[in-house]
């Protein structure tokens, strides 16, 4: 994940974060800051030192603050955003832990239907997190909790024959 952002006092921000393992990496006027820790990064301009530290704020999203304040580099995701990726995970749940529902419709349930929904719910946040567009911060999360339960019930079906 990229973000690129105009700042007044530092000029152009370009903070990315991998996916799989978590790295950072933070660009202040195309310099790249040097990592102390996993938060704490240093920007030195000329014989002044400036120490920037990521904060991921439950209230207000992930930060970049410094000595005299802070930058927003993400807002926290939406309430409806993550009801609606975790969305398919409860389904999974529900359904396919009750004998009566999956006589009608077979799902996978139990650690392997929560696994899955889960991994889906982390990806589809993730997904909506890129987004852009009011719309597709609606149809991402809505789109992988129906993936999931579809690989679910996929699934429910080559077991039950």
């Amino acid at each position: 994940m990229q973000i690129v952002l105009e700042n007044t006092p530092f000029g152009v921000i370009v903070y990315e974060e991998t996916f799989l393992t978590g790295r950072r990496t933070i660009r202040i006027g195309g310099v790249t800051l040097n990592c102390v820790n996993k938060q704490d990064y240093i920007y030195r301009i000329g014989e002044n030192v400036v120490v920037f530290r990521v904060v991921n704020d439950r209230k207000k999203g992930t930060l970049l603050v410094y000595n005299g304040g802070e930058i927003l580099l993400l807002g926290k995701p939406a309430f409806y955003e993550t009801v609606l990726a975790w969305l398919g995970f409860l389904a999974i749940v529900v359904w396919g832990s009750s004998p009566a529902l999956c006589k009608i419709l077979p799902v996978l349930g139990g650690v392997l239907g929560g696994a899955i929904g889960g991994a889906f719910a982390g990806v589809g946040i993730y997904l909506t997190r890129k987004a852009d567009h009011p719309v597709k911060r609606i149809l991402i999360p809505l789109g992988t909790s129906l993936l999931a339960f579809a690989l679910c019930t996929l699934i429910g079906f080559l077991i039950t024959g």
